[in-house]
């Protein structure tokens, strides 16, 4: 009795075993869209990054890294007086549901040491370093000035 017991068990116990294995990565908590840089000819001049940062739950942009420069860092430029400062943060909150905007005349992330111009048209990787979920890598294109965001059919999506 006991053995017949064990056989029927053992095929469900797999099935159900295969389910959990068989399960799908959990959706991405954060989206990226509309993120382009501004052309850099010379590799002396430090490049920036604009993009819109939607987490569906609250969490953190911690950091920023990519090959194209040396250091990547978070930073919020702040008008005063008709005085633009710009200083350097170390995080971004992301609350859940609410874009988040990356544009000149806030937060946005700076390329220093760059390793190659950047040039019109050209794109590049650049990941974003969560509290809650790691590291999320997203497409920068590069647009030429003036042109400020992407079309809205040109979104990079992660």
């Amino acid at each position: 009795m006991i053995k017949r017991s064990m056989i029927m068990v053992a095929p469900l116990w797999l099935a159900l075993a295969g389910t959990c294995w068989a399960q799908q990565a959990p959706a991405p908590t954060v989206t990226v869209t509309d993120a382009w840089s501004r052309p850099v000819p010379n590799t002396h001049i430090p490049g920036v990054v604009y993009m819109t940062v939607t987490a569906t739950g609250d969490n953190r942009l911690t950091g920023i890294s990519t090959p194209v420069a040396a250091h990547a860092g978070l930073h919020q430029s702040q008008g005063s007086d008709g005085v633009m400062t710009m200083r350097a943060v170390d995080g971004i909150d992301l609350p859940a549901g609410q874009p988040v905007k990356l544009g000149p005349a806030g937060y946005h992330v700076m390329l220093m040491g760059l390793t190659q111009p950047l040039v019109v048209g050209k794109t590049f990787p650049l990941t974003l370093d969560l509290a809650k979920d790691g590291p999320v890598t997203v497409t920068v294109t590069v647009r030429p000035m003036g042109t400020g965001s992407p079309p809205e059919h040109d979104h990079h999506q992660h």
